[in-house]
């Protein structure tokens, strides 16, 4: 890891080495052996509700986008999973889309290389054609479901969806009070130094864009998820994002919101430069930032905190600390009578969060028992032919 040197009022960083540029295609393509595989989520349970990015999988200049309907236990994530290992195992690389709600499960499945998605098309992330037979193409594998026995159980099968829309509501409002308390904890720190975050902003962008390297193809940003709020508590594959780059720079801290806010300004400043760049926003509360992945020059911003946090592994890895740019101190609550505030609301937001965590992991038990009554009125040999039948396409395209 690199060190921290002190001067000029703020840390500067110590790289050890000059960027460069790549000018290959970094992610994408087709390679001996074992393709590389990114993991995202494209959906997240935030503090606002669902927040979908679904349409930022794959963009305007799709080749081929491959729609799958159906309903639960249909085996669309499977379906997948299994077309993903046959064309890792041929050398492609892949991103892999996450179910937010069920982190196991794939939303999607998109080859770079080939501008070619395979997409879940049911709610809560419904897609429709735009190009429909040029572009996009329908697989339904509810005509491989016994319809009349699922309507034997058409009670039930409504009543366990009231259940897991009333469990997944519950969480909504559960992180919508975790926030709330996350930001009265922000309140608590005194006021950033703005000269300083300008400043080390500077540096950042210094050390980052190798002097003179512009470039001036715009491209707009694509916008994911690394991190995800999952029946399970909070889960994120940064390593896969960033793992490989030459240069990561982590922002670390107690307040999310100065780093948040670091990671804005960089964005800009890069912006201007003309660079692609891949923007994480924060799963919890979408609206912030969280996270830079700048392909062109081999590098990416962090910022680390839950539900996104990242611990240092490499060589190539540089570690910024919030509090040079402000005392982590209260706003004086001792003198004021309240120094137990601070505790309070900080017990408070594990608490929120914690419930949230409960809620969405009762829908996810709810929905495995709604699977349930799908998975035996399934002809799952008849949707591996197709299977079969599809992955060929894709590998004679």
């Amino acid at each position: 890891m690199h060190k921290i040197t002190e001067g000029g009022g703020y840390r500067t960083l110590a790289s050890g080495r000059e960027l460069g540029v790549r000018q290959e295609n970094v992610f994408g393509g087709k390679r001996k052996g074992m393709g590389r595989i990114r993991k995202l989520f494209p959906g997240s349970n935030s503090a606002y509700g669902f927040y979908s990015l679904y349409d930022q999988i794959v963009g305007p200049e799709a080749e081929r986008i491959i729609i799958l309907k159906g309903g639960p236990g249909t085996g669309k994530s499977s379906f997948m999973t299994k077309i993903a290992k046959a064309l890792s195992e041929s050398g492609y690389d892949l991103e892999y889309h996450f179910c937010s709600s069920a982190n196991g499960s794939l939303d999607a499945l998109y080859l770079p290389g080939r501008k070619i998605a395979l997409m879940d098309g049911t709610s809560p992330h419904i897609i429709e054609p735009k190009y429909p037979g040029a572009v996009e193409e329908i697989v339904n594998l509810g005509e491989y479901w016994d319809a009349a026995k699922l309507r034997e159980q058409k009670k039930t099968i409504i009543g366990l969806q009231d259940e897991i829309s009333n469990s997944f509501r519950q969480a909504y409002h559960m992180l919508a009070a975790a926030k709330l308390y996350r930001d009265a904890l922000e309140g608590c720190f005194r006021d950033t130094n703005q000269t300083l975050m300008l400043s080390l902003v500077g540096d950042l962008l210094q050390k980052i864009v190798p002097e003179g390297r512009t470039t001036f193809i715009r491209k707009r940003p694509r916008r994911l998820f690394a991190s995800a709020i999952t029946p399970d508590g909070p889960v994120n594959y940064l390593d896969t994002l960033v793992g490989h780059l030459s240069h990561v720079y982590i922002l670390v801290g107690k307040n999310s919101g100065i780093k948040s806010r670091i990671v804005a300004k960089i964005l800009a400043g890069i912006t201007e430069y003309g660079y692609f760049v891949e923007i994480y926003p924060c799963a919890f509360d979408p609206r912030r930032m969280e996270h830079l992945v700048i392909p062109a020059l081999d590098t990416a911003i962090i910022s680390s905190a839950q539900p996104h946090s990242y611990s240092p592994s490499g060589a190539n890895e540089v570690v910024i600390d919030d509090e040079v740019l402000h005392p982590a101190l209260r706003r004086g609550f001792d003198q004021a009578g309240a120094g137990g505030d601070l505790g309070a609301l900080q017990e408070g937001l594990h608490k929120t969060f914690q419930q949230a965590v409960s809620f969405l992991s009762r829908a996810k038990l709810l929905h495995d028992e709604l699977e349930g009554l799908y998975i035996p009125l399934m002809k799952f040999a008849q949707i591996d032919s197709l299977r079969e039948r599809l992955l060929l396409s894709i590998l004679d395209n």
